[in-house]
């Protein structure tokens, strides 16, 4: 992750429990993230999020006898103005985040979104922390605000 120090943990046996990602003063636990990014899950989550393409097998071609020539008829192509390839577009959501007197408006793919969104979980032994307040520090970390979520939260 660019920018981002990730920091494995292990228990007695030298065995990965868990790791922690963050930046500066800004340290998170993995499973303080979601569930999908507990140690034990990550590498089943990066599967599902980077998808091996398959190889399509093909059969071999036998060779064929070739017809006999055809007679060729030239046409006259006519100019066509060539259309640009349509881009396919990434369905995004803007979210406007108060901070402090500041406002920041942030886009986020709503595939990321729905992972913030619903992969938050708090502890139980907090009474501060919302899980709307911990989508908005996950959304702006992903848009790269790191000194927004340093000052607010």
């Amino acid at each position: 992750m660019k920018g981002y120090e990730v920091k494995p943990r292990y228990d007695k046996q030298r065995k990965l429990v868990g790791y922690t990602v963050g930046k500066n003063a800004s340290v998170f636990k993995a499973s303080e993230i979601g569930r999908k990014f507990m140690a034990s899950k990550i590498e089943d989550t990066w599967k599902k999020l980077h998808p091996q393409p398959t190889q399509v097998k093909t059969k071999p071609v036998s060779p064929s006898v070739a017809p006999a020539p055809r007679q060729v008829r030239h046409v006259v192509q006519t100019p066509t103005a060539s259309q640009p390839k349509a881009q396919p577009q990434i369905a995004q959501t803007a979210f406007t985040i108060n901070i402090g007197d500041e406002v920041k408006k942030v886009w986020i793919p709503n595939s990321v979104k729905d992972v913030f969104t619903n992969e938050v979980q708090i502890p139980e032994d907090n009474d501060i922390a919302t899980t709307e307040n911990v989508a908005h520090v996950a959304m702006l970390l992903f848009a790269g605000y790191i000194d927004a979520v340093c000052r607010v939260y």
